[in-house]
Parts: C-alpha cells; sequence; structure tokens
C-alpha cells in the first residue's frame, strides 16, 4: 500500500512539474502586437545608445593601446539593464565585443563606427514590419525588419515579408526580443542581422 501510495505521490508530482513548465513556457510564447511593437522599438534604441554610450566610456582603458579591463556577464548585464535580456546570447555577444575592443572606435580610427556602434545605426533605420512567433533558437519573439538605406550589405531587401507568426530563415533580417510589461530588451542578433552588420562595419574602410 506505501509503495502504491509513493507511485502516486511520484506521478502526481511529476505531471505538476510539467505542467508549472507549460504554463511558463506560455507566457513566454504569448503572441506580442505589432504595433505596440513600433511604439516600443523607439524607446529600446534610446535605452541601447544610451547604455552603449555610458558603457563605452566606463569600460575605456586609460591607454588606448591597453588590453580592455576583464568584466563578468553580471558587469555587462547591469549596463545593458534596460536593452539587453539578462542570460540571453546578446550578453555574451557583448563582452566578447569589449574583450575585442568593439564597443567604440573601430581600429582606433576617429570618424569610424564600432561593431557594437553600427548595431545600432543599422537598427536606428529599421522599422518592425512583422512578427516571427516565438522562437526558442534564436531565442525570444522575432521581429522582421524593414532596414532603409542598407544599400548592397542586405541580401534580402528584393525578398517578401514572411507571414505573421512565421519564423523562415536566410529570407528577411529579423531580431528577436524579450516583452515585458510593454517594454522590450534584445536577446539575440541572428546571422541574417549579423552579415548586415559586418557588411556595414567593413565597408567604411572602403
Amino acid at each position: 500500500m506505501q509503495d502504491m501510495m509513493n507511485f502516486l505521490t511520484k506521478r502526481f508530482l511529476s505531471f505538476l512539474l510539467i505542467a508549472l513548465v507549460a504554463s511558463a513556457t506560455a507566457m513566454a510564447e504569448k503572441a506580442m502586437d505589432l504595433q505596440e511593437v513600433q511604439a516600443a522599438y523607439p524607446i529600446w534604441l534610446k535605452n541601447y545608445e544610451k547604455e552603449l554610450s555610458s558603457f563605452a566610456v566606463a569600460s575605456k582603458a586609460a591607454d588606448e593601446d591597453a588590453v580592455p579591463r576583464e568584466l563578468t556577464l553580471a558587469e555587462i548585464e547591469k549596463s545593458f539593464e534596460k536593452s539587453i535580456k539578462p542570460g540571453s546570447s546578446m550578453v555574451s555577444n557583448l563582452l566578447t565585443l569589449h574583450q575585442r575592443g568593439q564597443i567604440r572606435g573601430s581600429s582606433g580610427e576617429p570618424g569610424f563606427a564600432s561593431f557594437a556602434e553600427m548595431i545600432f545605426d543599422v537598427l536606428s533605420r529599421a522599422k518592425p514590419v512583422e512578427l516571427g512567433g516565438y522562437s526558442t533558437k534564436p531565442e525570444g519573439h522575432v521581429v522582421y525588419l524593414e532596414l532603409q538605406d542598407a544599400g548592397n550589405c542586405n541580401p534580402y531587401a528584393k525578398n517578401s515579408i514572411p507571414k505573421s507568426g512565421n519564423l523562415v530563415r536566410d529570407t528577411y533580417p529579423f531580431i528577436a526580443f524579450e516583452e515585458e510589461n510593454g517594454r522590450l530588451r534584445l536577446s539575440s542578433l541572428p546571422k541574417e542581422l549579423v552579415n548586415i552588420v559586418v557588411c556595414a562595419t567593413e565597408r567604411q574602410f572602403e
């Protein structure tokens, strides 16, 4: 009898755990509204620009040729708490950019944007035009972007925007956001957009 009770208790706890995970997943995957995203996007841009600028100044080495000082992921998260999702791949990406001296002043040449600055430059001329639903890889709510003045760096310029709710790779530029109480925080920068930013960064030196 005791064995049966133990078995039923374990089964109940297993079902409860599954239900809790499913509930949490459902909350994360709650669909966003395009108009709300379009309204929140400029606010996110301002937050990212402000935090990027402040971080670049605070983390700058006294000697221009010095190796950037060591930082932790937690420090990156705190520096970008309003614009970047904690624990996301973007936190690791920013730490890598910092370690490579690519947060501000690419190659140390005045007038040339770093990779991190070029991310802002490209996204500041972008408009959210459709939502691709929630994705686990890349992590977050997919937001398709219409890019302005990307020129030859945007290989998807002539492609049609994917249908709402569908994530289609290698077709249209997009980014992935976390949304909470109407506030956006960037969680992932997929290769479709990274390649455009790389191209725009390199073309400065042509």
